[in-house]
């Protein structure tokens, strides 16, 4: 019921159902124990950040920054239930207030301070803090800069933490989920000054996705509320604000939600709008507001001007209708855009279906590439494998106890024709105890090698030394092997050159691949 309810995992709901009754839980996992201790700690600490910033607001070193936002009309009121506060400019006061409580780990990790200057600072220094709740606990923090000359965005948001991720909450909705509910339908609002200013206005069937865009798990969690959905962002001469709305309504189409679109008809941001105008023209803004192809249909003549074309439209809508996976909503969106340019739906068909075939040939030779490099990938991997095995069992005949066996490999191998670095590195160290009559140890040999990827490669093969070759037919069958497939490579390269060389080389190539074809031949018998 919890994870249904709140939309989390199966492991938060146990959490938030021990912390609603104070269970204490263990678990088995030790790695997992310390992650919970972590973010608990975590937790904790942003609980502590949030009470000082709010305390803040109301001490003396928080006057101007709460005169600043109660003369843009908000009350005590709302301040004190929404937690806003204020973190002084400079400051150190958080990582003074809460040093030596919590590990130098969790401290970092939480992100709310920075080193600056030779000194440790509030991340949020000298701005207007908004805490985002999420079940009673302070996960994340908004904050706005007083002064528009101060250094930074307007806003600058928490980054994701153990505790937060930014895709998965929405700014208020510990708030105003039961305001969605009575209401029946959400306004979306980007900023936290654009929420709170409306719920001081009595809106408050608003959420914010806080400055970013918004993402398929916050729309599933609205979906879990409701499934009638308003965008309200910035209108501006730039067009931003309308086109991140437009942004945001197709992502909630593709969720299966056919989102409205209020639309001011001047421009503005919903926190100026409603305090110029009241709540009656927000609301009535509200009720005029647009469906999202009409919306988007509007920007787009506005922006283009006499340029605009209903074909013109088509094409900068296409590749958004044609990325609705579901068939009934894609329908939905093409015979919504067909009575808004009032172009045939079959038209509008033809032109999406072309774009869906494409994106479908263009996934199946995707699948296909990847499928011939795993494919590749396996052969190499084979090839490389067999290779080491091969230079493996080598390394571990030139270790035989056996004299005569390591002075015929003295005798008769080309350091040539061993491929791998490694093997011909460890090759080189093992050569000049072959042709002595007692081997030494091996741990004095492996300790004399410096490079560390060849030490590991001799550790690894001498695990089995045990069962290491005693029998000098074998030493001869791995030099065999060996000098053949030295061969071979060299036929193979031959073989390519022949490809594109001039007539003259061609006659010198075949020449020198038809001398390697009977060298080959002859390995067989090479030690009888």
């Amino acid at each position: 019921f919890i994870m249904q309810k709140e939309n989390i995992t199966y492991i938060q709901a146990i959490e938030t159902l021990a912390n609603m009754y104070n269970i204490v839980i263990e678990y088995n996992d030790k790695k997992y124990q310390q992650s919970f201790d972590k973010r608990s700690q975590i937790m904790e600490i942003y609980n502590i950040a949030k009470d000082t910033y709010h305390n803040n607001l109301y001490s003396d070193i928080g006057l101007h920054c709460l005169e600043y936002i109660k003369n843009r009309g908000i009350s005590d009121d709302i301040l004190k239930e929404l937690e806003v506060g204020y973190c002084p400019k400079n400051s150190n006061v958080l990582r003074e207030k809460i040093k030596g409580q919590y590990s130098s780990e969790a401290l970092n990790d939480s992100k709310l301070i920075r080193y600056a200057q030779d000194k440790y600072i509030d991340f949020f220094s000298g701005r207007l803090i908004f805490p985002l709740i999420d079940r009673n606990n302070t996960i994340a923090f908004s904050a706005r800069k007083l002064n528009e000359n101060d250094f930074g965005g307007k806003y600058i948001n928490s980054t994701d933490t153990l505790i937060y991720k930014k895709s998965n909450v929405l700014y208020g909705l510990n708030k105003t989920k039961d305001y969605i509910k009575e209401k029946k339908y959400v306004i979306i609002v980007e900023g936290a000054m654009d929420f709170i200013s409306l719920y001081e206005n009595g809106i408050k069937n608003i959420v914010s996705p806080w400055g970013t865009a918004l993402s398929d798990n916050q729309i599933k969690i609205l979906k879990m509320i409701t499934k009638n959905i308003y965008i309200n962002f910035d209108t501006d001469e730039g067009f931003a604000g309308q086109n991140n709305a437009i942004k945001a309504g197709y992502t909630l189409f593709k969720n299966g939600i056919e989102p409205k679109i209020i639309a001011f008809p001047t421009i503005a941001d919903p926190d100026d709008f409603i305090k110029e105008k009241g709540t009656d023209a927000y609301l009535e803004c509200v009720k005029k507001s647009k469906k999202l192809f009409d919306f988007h249909y509007e920007v787009y003549q506005d922006i283009n001007k006499e340029h605009a074309s209903p074909q013109g439209f088509v094409d900068e809508v296409k590749n958004d209708i044609a990325s609705i996976n579901d068939p009934i909503y894609r329908e939905i969106g093409i015979q919504n855009l067909s009575k808004v340019i009032n172009v045939s739906s079959e038209s509008i068909h033809s032109v999406v279906n072309e774009i869906i075939n494409k994106q479908k040939n263009y996934e199946k030779i995707k699948a296909q590439i990847k499928t011939n490099n795993e494919n590749q990938n396996q052969k190499t991997a084979s090839i490389i494998e067999e290779k080491n095995l091969l230079e493996d069992d080598f390394i571990r005949i030139c270790l035989s106890k056996e004299h005569s066996i390591r002075k015929f490999i003295f005798d008769n191998t080309d350091i040539k024709w061993i491929e791998s670095n490694i093997h011909k590195k460890l090759y080189e160290h093992i050569n000049i105890h072959l042709t002595s009559e007692n081997l030494p140890e091996i741990s004095l040999i492996i300790n004399n090698i410096t490079e560390t990827d060849v030490s590991e490669k001799a550790v690894d093969i001498i695990i089995d030394i045990e069962n290491s070759f005693s029998d000098i037919n074998i030493a001869k069958d791995c030099l065999i092997r060996l000098e053949k497939k030295s061969i071979q490579k060299k036929l193979d390269s031959l073989r390519e050159k022949l490809k594109e060389c001039d007539e003259n080389s061609s006659i010198e190539n075949m020449q020198n691949i038809t001398t390697l074809e009977q060298e080959l031949k002859k390995i067989n018998n090479k030690y009888n």
